[in-house]
C-alpha cells in the first residue's frame, strides 16, 4: 500500500477504489493521539473507522515487544483484522504485548531508529475529547528504504506472502522432524507415540473419543500457542467418526489411525493437513500454520 502496488478502497464503498500506483498513506493524518502511551493513524476516513478494504493476519515474535517509545505496531478492531491503521508508543505499552493465541493483542513490526522527538511533538499537541488533535498531524509521504538485494527484489504481493508463509512452514516441519529424529509419514505427518494403546489400530469406519490440546508453532519455533483444546473450562471429550474426522482435518485423523484405544500421541501436522492456506478465523489460525496436536485416545467404537 505504501508503494501504491496493491489496489485498496478509501471510502469503503467500492472495491477496488483506488487503481495501483497511488500511496496509500500521502495525506493521511495521526487521527488519535494521547500523550505517554501512543499516536495512531494510517485511518483512510481519518476518524479510526476505516480500513484499506481488506484484513491482513496477525503475525506474531515473542521478542517483539511494545517495551518503550517508538515502538510501530498494528492497530486492530480483533484477532486478524489488520488493516491500515498502526500506532507508534510514547511509552512501553507491555499491556499489548502477544500473551497467548486466544488473546490476541497486537503485532509489533518496526521501530523508531531515528527522530523520536517528533513523536514527542505529535504526543504534546492540543487534543479535543480524549484524543483527537485540534490542528490535523498530517502524514506527507510514507517511503519504505529497501537494504540489500533480497528487499529489492521484494514484491509484496498477494503471492510473495502466500510463498514466504509456505516456506516458513516447510522449515518449521524439517526442523521438527531433525529435532525429533522421526521420519514423516507419505502425506508429511509427524506422529510421536507417547503412550501405547491396546487392542486394534483404529479403522476408517470407526468412532472416536478422545481429549485434545491444539497449538501453534510460533515463527521462532514455539510451542505453548494453544487455539482450542477439549479440557478447559472443563473435560469434554470429542465423539466423532474418523471419516468426518478426515473432512475436517485430514491430519489428525491419519494420526488417530495410528493409535490405538487408551493410547496417547503428539501430531505434528503441516498445514496442507490442518487449515491450509486459508487458515481457520473462528480459531484464530492464520494461513499456513503448522499445528501440534497432543491426543488422548479414550474410547474405540467399531463401525458397521
Amino acid at each position: 500500500m505504501a508503494e501504491g502496488t496493491k489496489f485498496y478502497s478509501k471510502d469503503q464503498q467500492a472495491f477496488p477504489a483506488n487503481p495501483a500506483g497511488k500511496p496509500y498513506f500521502d495525506g493521511l493524518i495521526f487521527h488519535r493521539v494521547i500523550k505517554d502511551f501512543m499516536i495512531q493513524g494510517g485511518c483512510p476516513l481519518g476518524n479510526g473507522t476505516g480500513n484499506p478494504g481488506y484484513w491482513l493476519p496477525d503475525q506474531f515474535h515473542p521478542d517483539l515487544k511494545h517495551d518503550g517509545p517508538g515502538v510501530l505496531s498494528m492497530a486492530n478492531s480483533g484477532e486478524h483484522t489488520n488493516g491500515s491503521q498502526f500506532f507508534i508508543t510514547h511509552a512501553a505499552t507491555p499491556w499489548l504485548d502477544f500473551t497467548d493465541i486466544r488473546a490476541g493483542n497486537h503485532s509489533v513490526f518496526g521501530k523508531v531508529v531515528g527522530g523520536l522527538d517528533i513523536v514527542d511533538a505529535i504526543a504534546g499537541v492540543a487534543v479535543s475529547g480524549p484524543s483527537k488533535p485540534t490542528t490535523d498531524v498530517v502524514i506527507e509521504s510514507v517511503r519504505i528504504i529497501r537494504a540489500g538485494e533480497k528487499a529489492e527484489a521484494f514484491e509484496a504481493t498477494e503471492e510473495s506472502i502466500d510463498q514466504m508463509l509456505r516456506d516458513i512452514a516447510k522449515r518449521q516441519m524439517q526442523e521438527i522432524q531433525e529435532a525429533l529424529k522421526i521420519e514423516p509419514t507419505d502425506s508429511g505427518l509427524i506422529y510421536e507415540e507417547l503412550k501405547p494403546g491396546t487392542g486394534e489400530f483404529v479403522k476408517d469406519s470407526d468412532t472416536v473419543t478422545f481429549h485434545f490440546v491444539a497449538e501453534l508453532v510460533s515463527e521462532a519455533n514455539e510451542f505453548g500457542r494453544v487455539f482450542a483444546d477439549s479440557v478447559n473450562p472443563r473435560p469434554a471429550p470429542l465423539k466423532i467418526t474418523v471419516k468426518e474426522l478426515a473432512i475436517m482435518l485430514p491430519g489428525v485423523a491419519e494420526g488417530v489411525k495410528l493409535m490405538k484405544k487408551g493410547g496417547h500421541a503428539m501430531l505434528y501436522i503441516p498445514p496442507a493437513l490442518a487449515y491450509g492456506k486459508l487458515g481457520f478465523f473462528a480459531v484464530r489460525v492464520p494461513a499456513h500454520s503448522v499445528v501440534l496436536m497432543e491426543v488422548l485416545l479414550s474410547d474405540v467404537t467399531p463401525g458397521g
